[in-house]
This record gives structure tokens, sequence and C-alpha cells, in this order.
């Protein structure tokens, strides 16, 4: 790796840290309104991406207990407050949200799906 290419990637991970950091912040926020929206539900939140690269690469996903609550919380338009929410918070925080695809930025999964389709482990679901 050359100077410059690490004076690159010690940039890339400064910039994914300060992004981690409004993210962390903004999903802090909202969780107390998940947990109300989704009827008092054990949600968990988290999230990946090449933030530093490009703050566009952001990936958050929130994951509810059973299929059939991830199902309700849609239908209750419960999602849908969750997201606006989040992208609200996000933007408060100071993280470029225009830079963001709002459909595939923030998704709802169960863990009953990630059991049944990668036996549990959140890295072999996404992959």
């Amino acid at each position: 790796m050359t100077g410059s290419d690490k004076n690159r990637w010690k940039l890339h991970q400064t910039r994914e840290k300060a992004f981690d950091a409004k993210v962390k912040a903004a999903l802090d926020d909202i969780k107390p309104m998940a947990i109300e929206v989704t009827g008092n539900q054990k949600i968990w939140f988290s999230h990946f991406g090449a933030t530093g690269i490009d703050p566009k690469h952001l990936f958050i996903f929130a994951v509810l207990p059973k299929r059939s609550d991830v199902d309700a919380c849609k239908a209750s338009n419960g999602w849908k407050r969750i997201q606006e929410a989040l992208f609200e918070r996000l933007r408060a925080h100071g993280y470029p949200v225009e830079s963001l695809d709002e459909n595939q930025a923030c998704l709802l999964f169960s863990q009953q799906e990630c059991d049944e389709e990668a036996n549990g482990n959140w890295y072999y679901f996404f992959k």
C-alpha cells in the first residue's frame, strides 16, 4: 500500500467513525418511539456500510421477533412512521440523508426470517 493509499484509507476511516456516531445517535433517539409504535415489541437496530467512502452506502436494519410482527408493523403504518422519524433524526444529527435511497437504506426484518434462512447468522442472511 502506498503512502497516498494509507492516507486515503485513514480519511475513509475517520469519515466513517463520524458518520457512525451520527447514525448511532439517531437510532438511540428513535428507539423508545419504535418500541411504542410496535406495541412494546422487542426491536433492535443495527447498521453497516462503506460510509467513509460515500454516505450513500449506509444500510440500517431493524429486527422484530417474528414475521407476523413485521407484517403487523407494516400494516399499521408503524414502520413508515419509524422510517420517517429515523430520517428526520439522521438529518438533525447532520447525516446527509439526501444521499440515501429511502426505499433501500432502512429495512425491517424478523429474527424468525434470519433463523430460518441463515441459521440465525445475520452476516450470511445479508450476504
